[in-house]
């Protein structure tokens, strides 16, 4: 961590295809791909994660409304809340809306550089910035199917499903 460095050991993903159930196993969309990721990369993940956690807590950063990837809280909170919100509108003859987004594949399509320009803006210390700058960069992949390991190939942009950050 003092020289804001990710190793790069660390950095490759194995990707296995998990067949969904009852699909057409002869389509690829039928395949949820899992990233197996290095034990020790992600505990180094977790200490950065503690420590950005408590960097947006002390900040006030996340909006109480934000329930998702948050400690203690969960979409069951954030379903609660909303039932909550429609029942005292109803209780006050009160007009509610709600509007929903689900961003179809939104973890691999994270733009590295707007991250790193979030938390630059935000004021995230230079030490962190650095080590995500380490941690986003110079990822690859490697696909396995019957224990048959592909070339790495380049991630240049989305988290895989795993990371913890």
């Amino acid at each position: 961590m003092e020289n804001c460095y990710f190793p790069q050991c660390w950095k490759t993903a194995v990707v296995v295809p998990i067949p969904k159930p009852d699909q057409d196993l002869n389509l690829l969309q039928n395949y949820r791909p899992i990233s197996l990721l290095s034990s020790l990369s992600k505990v180094y993940e977790s200490v950065l994660l503690k420590r950005l956690n408590q960097f947006l807590d002390n900040n006030n950063i996340i909006i109480s409304e934000q329930f998702g990837f948050r400690k203690n809280l969960s979409t069951s909170h954030q379903l609660l809340r909303v039932t909550e919100l429609i029942f005292d509108g109803f209780a006050k003859s009160e007009t509610t809306g709600a509007l929903f987004l689900d961003v179809a594949k939104a973890f691999d399509k994270i733009w590295h550089d707007g991250l790193l320009a979030k938390l630059i803006r935000l004021s995230c210390s230079a030490q962190f910035i650095k080590i995500t700058h380490s941690f986003l960069t110079s990822r690859n992949f490697r696909v396995r199917v019957n224990n048959i390991l592909s070339n790495p190939r380049p991630i240049l942009s989305g988290c895989a499903q795993g990371y913890l950050l």
